[in-house]
């Protein structure tokens, strides 16, 4: 067993923290630990993620499976807080909920994507975790994207035992050979090493897609107005970006091309929907909306939200040939700059003459010191700003199904 691997399951280890490169099992390391002492029983449990959404998924996607094998003898959805036969509670936090850990005392603490941790949650979930006094226990993952993260110095504070993994220390080699290659086809340089090798160095500056000329194309079908249509969102204040997709299967493998990217200005978000709906009033497919799922909150000209709106102008012009497939929530903005390179480098995206906006946007995206998309100029008056790259990375997360980490988040896809 890998040395790290055994720092995280030893019980005489107080403090273990995991920082690690993507997909080299640290979180699963750390559940395996975690449901070991609920099986033990008899002690109280803190779990914590950055946010409340990544609550919800951690719990649905790494813990459902094996906790629903463990009799429960009270559990609150809610507040996510469970109580087993064998006298093990478990409590869900998130940075968003940190205070309502404040009158509360835990064996242990557990922490998943440590680096969305705010410094004021740390101390208090680092505060309450005294139930046990000296034999409480601490295990904390994450991989920080930032070089001079707040966490190193509080590993170093606080006496815990530190192990920096790259993909290589997985337990399943085969993994590691077949993700290894995955990565190096996605990325070169400074984020190659940040992915493939986690170490410390910063991503800021650096372009966020290899995308090139070759990625100017067409769609080329023989009646390409019957066919399907997806209209991918982002809202601001300013504007609202929209790109327009098709997509068709080549050897098994969906190939998507954005047609056109349009800069929407009308008064209301509604008025915005209406133009679009007769500029593509000819095309006969199925009719796809997608994008932002925040525009889901009210807008600021209306008492409506801006989907209602786009839903309502695109309901009357394309009738039940119209599909919602907005998800809940936006995937993880890292999760998406994979996910779009690992397409751009197979050569399975494309942009016509009508989307020049979009490729150039996509072009002209840098990372910021935190590995995701720069926005820093969204409010200045350069050309190219994120809102184009944010629908092609929402449009991208609905087509492209095989990308190896592509973590699902529950969507829903309704007929109207």
């Amino acid at each position: 067993m890998k040395s790290w691997i055994n720092s995280v399951s030893n019980p005489s280890l107080k403090k273990v923290a995991i920082i690690g490169a993507k997909g080299s099992a640290k979180s699963t390391a750390n559940f395996e630990t975690l449901l070991a002492m609920i099986i033990k029983g008899n002690c109280r449990i803190l779990l914590t993620c950055g946010t409340s959404e990544q609550v919800k998924k951690l719990f649905k996607q790494k813990l459902w499976e094996d906790l629903k094998n463990i009799p429960v003898h009270s559990s609150n959805f809610q507040t996510m807080e469970f109580v087993f036969v064998t006298g093990a509670e478990l409590h869900l936090k998130s940075v968003e909920t940190y205070k309502t850990a404040e009158g509360l005392e835990y064996d242990a603490w557990f922490a998943d994507e440590f680096q969305d941790h705010s410094k004021e949650a740390v101390e208090v979930f680092h505060s309450r975790t005294r139930r046990r006094k000296d034999n409480c226990i601490f295990r904390i993952v994450g991989m920080p994207d930032d070089p001079e993260h707040f966490m190193y110095k509080y590993f170093d504070e606080n006496g815990y035992t530190l192990h920096e993994i790259t993909l290589f220390d997985h337990p399943d080699q085969n993994w590691i050979d077949f993700y290894s290659k995955e990565l190096a086809k996605i990325y070169s340089g400074a984020m190659l090493d940040r992915y493939l090798y986690g170490k410390r160095v910063s991503l800021s500056g650096l372009g966020a897609f290899r995308i090139t000329q070759e990625h100017k194309g067409e769609f080329e079908h023989d009646e390409p107005y019957k066919e399907d249509l997806l209209f991918s969102w982002d809202f601001n204040n300013e504007y609202r970006a929209v790109t327009v997709w098709q997509s068709k299967k080549i050897e098994g493998f969906i190939h998507a091309y954005c047609i056109a990217s349009h800069q929407m200005s009308e008064v209301t978000v509604q008025e915005d929907a209406k133009k679009l709906c007769e500029m593509y009033s000819n095309y006969s497919g199925q009719i796809y909306l997608t994008g932002d799922a925040s525009g889901d909150s009210k807008s600021a000209q209306t008492s409506e939200s801006m989907w209602v709106q786009v839903k309502r102008e695109f309901k009357e012009a394309f009738g039940l040939r119209l599909r919602y497939i907005v998800p809940r929530s936006n995937p993880n903005v890292k999760d998406t700059i994979q996910l779009v390179n690992y397409a751009l480098v197979q050569n399975r995206v494309y942009f016509g003459n009508n989307a020049i906006q979009a490729f150039r946007a996509l072009t002209a995206s840098k990372l910021d010191k935190f590995g995701e998309i720069d926005k820093s100029k969204d409010y200045s008056n350069a050309e190219n700003k994120s809102q184009e790259v944010d629908t092609i990375r929402y449009a991208l997360w609905h087509f492209i199904e095989d990308f190896p980490s592509k973590k699902k988040v529950t969507g829903r896809a309704v007929l109207l």
